[in-house]
Order: C-alpha cells, then sequence, then structure tokens
C-alpha cells in the first residue's frame, strides 16, 4: 500500500495524532481543527453545567427551612394546655387560658354555698376561700413554677422525702408549710405528688425520672385536682411510647393524651405510620431503634432494613443518639414513613 503521508519539504494538510509515528493516525487538518473545537465546546459545556448544578445544590442546602404552622388546639379539650390552677398568691387570680366556670357557680343560693367548706355568701352569689377555685371550691391553686400533670395510678419514681404539709402552695398561716414550698427548697426535687383526701395532708417529694410502665396514662382533667406536680415534662417518660415533633415547641405539655397534631405524632413500638412533617426532636424512653423511609414498607420488612442500614432512601434512628435525617428531606415534599422496635 502506497505512503500517503507528505513528505518532510511537502505543504501539511494533514495531522498525524499518536504517541510515535508508527503508532499514529493521519487526519485532515480541517477535520481536526473541527474535532478539537467541538471537544473544546463540550468540556466547557459540561463543566459550566456541573459548576451551576454544585452552586444551585448548595444554595438549596444552606437555604433554613420555611417557619412551622401555628399549632392547632385541642378541641376536645381546650385546656390541655393551659397550667389550670397556677397562680402567683392565694388571692392571685388564675394564669388561665380557656374559658373555665366562674368560682363558686355550681352554687346558687346561700345555704347550698354553705354546704361545703372553702366557700363564703357575699351578696347575691358564692365565692370561694382563698386559696380554692372552681365551681365547687374544692381545687386548691399552686405555685406557677409546677405543672398540673394529672391523676396518675401508677408510676415508678424514686421519693426524695415525705413530708406533712398543710397546703399545696398557699395556705392562711405560711407557705413554709406548704408542699410547693419545701420541694423548692431541695435542689434535687422535680415534683411532688399531693393527694390531702387520700393521704392526710402527706407531700412526696420526688426526683430523678418520673417513669409512667407501659401500658398506663396519666389521666388529666381541667375540672379535678391533679395529685402529681412537676417543674417540668423533661423527667416524664412513658415505657414504650414515641413521641415525635417537626420542632421542640411542637410536643404539647401534656404530650401523653395527644395522639396527632400538626407537627406532631404519638407512636407505640412496632406501629408504622406516614408523616407529612420531618421529625427534629423525640422524646423516647429506652432502647427503641427507629427506621425511616422515603417508601412505603411493611413489618415484614423491617429486619432487612435494619440490617441493610443508613442508605439514601432509609435512615435508623439508634438508641441514645439524637435523630439526624438528611438536610435535603426537608424540602422534598412528600411523606415519611417511621416505625420503632
Amino acid at each position: 500500500m502506497a505512503d500517503v503521508r507528505p513528505g518532510p519539504n511537502e505543504s501539511k494538510p494533514y495531522v498525524a495524532i499518536g504517541p510515535s509515528k508508527d503508532l499514529s493516525i493521519t487526519v485532515h487538518k480541517n477535520t481536526f481543527d473541527s474535532l478539537f473545537i467541538a471537544f473544546t465546546i463540550l468540556i466547557g459545556v459540561s463543566l459550566f453545567i456541573i459548576v451551576g448544578l454544585i452552586v444551585f445544590f448548595a444554595y438549596e442546602r444552606a437555604k433554613l427551612p420555611p417557619p412551622p404552622p401555628p399549632l392547632k388546639s385541642n378541641p376536645n379539650n381546650p385546656t390541655l394546655h393551659a397550667n389550670v390552677g397556677a397562680a402567683v398568691s392565694a388571692t392571685a387570680p388564675l394564669r388561665k387560658r380557656a374559658s373555665l366556670p366562674e368560682d363558686g357557680s355550681a352554687f346558687r343560693t346561700e345555704q347550698e354555698c354553705y354546704s361545703v367548706s372553702n366557700t363564703t355568701w357575699i351578696e347575691d352569689h358564692c365565692e370561694c376561700k382563698a386559696p380554692f377555685f372552681g365551681p365547687t371550691c374544692v381545687q386548691e391553686k399552686h405555685d406557677p413554677k409546677y405543672f398540673a400533670v394529672g391523676t396518675p395510678e401508677t408510676i415508678n419514681a424514686t421519693i426524695l422525702q415525705e413530708k406533712f404539709a398543710i397546703g399545696k402552695s398557699f395556705t392562711s398561716h405560711s407557705t413554709q408549710e406548704t408542699c410547693s414550698f419545701q420541694c423548692n427548697q431541695n435542689p434535687k426535687c422535680v415534683g411532688f405528688l399531693y393527694n390531702p383526701q387520700k393521704d392526710s395532708g402527706i407531700c412526696t417529694l420526688l426526683t430523678g425520672d418520673v417513669i409512667v410502665p407501659s401500658g398506663l396514662s396519666i389521666p388529666y382533667s381541667y375540672d379535678q385536682e391533679s395529685t402529681l406536680y412537676m417543674q417540668s415534662s423533661n423527667n416524664l417518660h412513658f415505657e414504650d411510647r414515641i413521641f415525635l415533633g417537626g420542632f421542640k415547641g411542637a410536643i404539647p405539655p401534656r404530650f401523653w393524651l395527644v395522639k396527632e397534631q400538626n407537627q406532631y405524632i404519638q407512636l407505640v413500638p412496632y406501629e408504622i405510620a406516614a408523616l407529612k412533617f420531618v421529625p427534629t426532636f423525640t422524646k423516647i424512653y429506652g432502647f427503641l431503634t427507629g427506621i425511616y423511609c422515603r417508601h412505603a414498607f411493611t413489618a415484614d420488612d423491617i429486619d432487612i432494613l435494619l440490617e441493610r442500614g443508613d442508605t439514601s432512601e432509609c435512615y435508623i434512628h439508634r438508641p441514645d443518639h439524637n435523630i439526624n435525617l438528611p438536610p435535603d428531606w426537608q424540602y422534598h415534599n412528600q411523606q415519611l414513613y417511621v416505625v420503632y422496635v
């Protein structure tokens, strides 16, 4: 075959491409120029697209999530989120945020008013004597430092001390003889049990965690006296219950009585739920492991998902670890599926 390559003294309209003379190919220079320009443009466009995508995703991840919508009140109990009975003194008005019956309103006549203690008839209506309140004047005001939790049947707690108390927080004598005062004096005290009708005025000071056994709850009603009072719900735990919030403030004060509301849900082990929010706050007692996925799954899939671990579609929330779902999940308007086991 004849050698078509030009001689050394001839014009060279061809270009040899290759590492050596023997391992090269010869193409027309115009073709080479066209290919080189096209290749350069392709590389430039690719780099521009890559940089653009990097900037776009960096901007999306850097954006703050939108503010959560306001919480909806529970229509079944408008006082659920209010610390009914809290007052700064025996004669001070209650710190209540809901419309409640007027004090002493259950008694329409003077005879009815004096049929019970803690009442007095003034002009044409019955009033409660301080520090009592409520339509029948049997409820007792308490120090606003404490939260009226409810009336538990059974709790597991460490008793700090048992002392006699004249009143819950206020008396006509000295506040130093009250239950809340004695708790205030002890830095280890997180709350107290006080039921004068049952325990003859014995105040039980509590320390550490207050744990409600599995299957039990703490009933609450605004028109009944609570027996458990705590400074915070941080020390209050429920076995085999999982409380999830889109943010910390989404957890209602008496969270154990609310199944689901905006940005909040309560679960039990092995209950699979679809979430319309991305949890950033959890309240869990015990060694439970959570599985969060962006796709639906069944109970038969749980072992496989746990064995597979974290993926782009699923996240494993391990015991004693703060929840840390992938940040980009905040910006995908889709349901999450969750279960704790």
